[in-house]
């Protein structure tokens, strides 16, 4: 699946929430998974370590909370964002459905109708 151009060229140092929530989504669609905001924070954290950076680095400056994460999550849907990710312009990108025996969500992408990412998966 591409990346787009507007996360490719940053380093990781410099991605937003939005770039790594985006990415943890995407890399979802893939497995064809849903996340919860827990299996957010945890990608994110486990990326940054897989990187190369400290323990210290990833506590300090790559924790965050739900509604941060929830916040993001709504950018991803504006007009900005889903130009920079090569989005559609309309139409629901990011899927919400309620946990099975739970009150919590999970969030999938759903990426099926662009044309350049040749999955078709059903939810």
């Amino acid at each position: 699946m591409k990346v787009p151009d507007s996360i490719k060229k940053k380093s990781m140092q410099k991605y937003t929430l939005t770039d790594c929530v985006f990415l943890t989504l995407q890399n979802a669609f893939i497995k064809q998974k849903w996340v919860t905001f827990q299996d957010i924070q945890d990608a994110i954290q486990k990326a940054y370590r897989e990187s190369g950076y400290s323990e210290e680095y990833v506590r300090k400056h790559r924790f965050y909370g739900t509604p941060t994460i929830s916040a993001s999550i709504r950018r991803i849907r504006h007009e900005d964002m889903r130009e920079s990710y090569e989005l559609p312009p309309t139409g629901e990108v990011v899927k919400k459905r309620r946990r099975s025996g739970s009150k919590g969500y999970e969030y999938s992408l759903d990426l099926r109708d662009l044309p350049h990412h040749k999955y078709n998966w059903s939810f």
